[in-house]
């Protein structure tokens, strides 16, 4: 089938329709709540990837502050309920090497009243000589926790005074002020975050100190959000898109236990009522697919989290411990590229990559860029190839391939001993579309992917 560039537009309004729905091999992972009927599903797992959007949990893939402001929502459509979140930045690059994952630069509670919205701003500290980024708020009215330490932990308003710019805003932790001294002012320019709904509150939150918290239990499947990335360097434009909710994630009141030990650390993405296991298993992808368009008048990037790597993995000896995937592009008539400038055949059909970071900047031609990253991977290397779709498949056969098979498989089964196994990697797709030079309409939007469950 021929696609010709003056149905691009037709191609990615039917590509915001897909972006939410996945096609299995045997059963569909994303977005089930009552799991009756699949008998290849777990009978035991309770989270699940919410189709609406609104969950208990949200995973916001990407911010970057090098060049941009990054602006974001989070909203509780409870009408009877508070809930108080933790929100968890991480950094996206892998500072420590040999697969350490993503390294937290800022966490605090947030008390969101009943149908209450939070909104902040990232952006570059103008007030840091090393360009370190912060997070700011222009809300007036939203009650916010330091979890300072010692306790007691104390109450804020984080905002936007209109006659100083900077008030009000805080700093993300680097050098000598994070718990790791290897995160640099650079890497909090770029990463991805989390909310995380810990327990229902009292709708009108009179404090936002964990020990004033009256009426509490699990919270309720109430939180939705979305994020911008705006005026992005060099073409000026914005590109927005949906956190990817998990619903049914706490279980229960988050704070009534917590673990020994653990500190600012909890809750994490593996704290759920399901495990990190159970996490994985309904993130899992096992194709991840979007088109591109490189025409010169249009850019495009794709952005592949991975937001559970450390959580999982932080030895590289499992899931994550060999990070290769395979990639193909296809130009609109159906020819495929290489990767490898291979220009007789036999050629091989798949290129071999890694992905080696939690979050990973998938630039299709080197040189001709969206995002300023530190964690760009994949270039495609036939400048010929300037228009068509794109494929990552996150648990290739590799066996033939000159380094071996994947060891371990890219794989998660679940419970332990699994009574089904999802291929692929726990991945968000996100595709980044610059047209601003011909039309108004660049933006982002979630990349349609398969999952292989068995």
């Amino acid at each position: 089938m021929l696609i010709t560039r003056k149905s691009i537009f037709a191609v990615l309004i039917a590509l915001f329709v897909l972006a939410g729905f996945g096609i299995a091999s045997a059963a569909v992972v994303g977005g089930l709540a009552d799991n009756t009927g699949l008998t290849t599903l777990p009978p035991t797992l309770n989270n699940y990837i919410a189709p609406t959007g609104v969950g208990d949990t949200l995973i916001y893939n990407y911010y970057n502050v090098d060049g941009n402001v990054t602006y974001f929502t989070v909203v509780n459509t409870d009408s009877k309920n508070g809930i108080r979140a933790r929100i968890r930045f991480k950094e996206a690059a892998d500072i420590n090497g040999a697969c350490s994952g993503s390294v937290e630069v800022l966490d605090f509670d947030i008390c969101l009243s009943a149908n209450d919205m939070w909104t902040g701003v990232i952006k570059r500290n103008p007030n840091d000589a090393n360009g370190g980024a912060m997070l700011c708020s222009p809300d007036t009215d939203t009650l916010v926790s330091d979890l300072a330490t010692p306790t007691p932990h104390s109450d804020i308003f984080m905002k936007i005074p209109a006659a100083l710019a900077n008030g009000g805003c805080v700093p993300f932790k680097y050098g000598g002020q994070n718990i790791n001294p290897n995160v640099t002012a650079l890497n909090t320019r770029e990463g991805y975050f989390t909310i995380i709904g810990q327990r229902t509150i009292e709708a009108e939150p009179a404090s936002c100190v964990p020990d004033a918290d009256t009426n509490v239990g699990a919270p309720t499947n109430s939180l939705f959000g979305n994020a911008a990335v705006i005026n992005a360097a060099p073409t000026g434009s914005t590109f927005t898109y949906d956190a990817t909710a998990i619903a049914n994630f706490a279980g229960g009141d988050l704070l009534a236990n917590v673990p020994a030990g653990r500190g600012t650390s909890y809750p994490d993405l593996g704290d759920g009522q399901d495990t990190i296991n159970g996490v994985n298993y309904i993130l899992t992808k096992n194709m991840l697919y979007s088109i591109f368009d490189l025409s010169g008048v249009t850019s495009t990037e794709f952005v592949v989290t991975l937001p559970t790597k450390a959580l999982t993995d932080a030895k590289c000896t499992g899931l994550f411990g060999d990070d290769r995937v395979t990639y193909q592009f296809f130009n609109d008539a159906e020819q495929p590229t290489t990767g490898s400038g291979c220009e007789f055949s036999p050629c091989p059909q798949q290129q071999e990559d890694s992905l080696p970071y939690e979050v990973n900047v998938i630039r299709p031609k080197q040189g001709v860029g969206i995002m300023t990253t530190q964690v760009e991977v994949l270039p495609l290397v036939e400048s010929a190839y300037n228009f068509g779709w794109f494929v990552l498949d996150l648990n290739p056969d590799l066996s033939a391939g000159p380094n071996g098979a994947i060891t371990p498989a890219h794989a998660t089964g679940y419970p332990v001993p699994a009574f089904s196994t999802a291929y692929g990697w726990p991945a968000l797709g996100l595709t980044l579309l610059d047209v601003s030079e011909i039309t108004a309409n660049s933006g982002a939007f979630a990349m349609p992917y398969s999952v292989d469950v068995r």
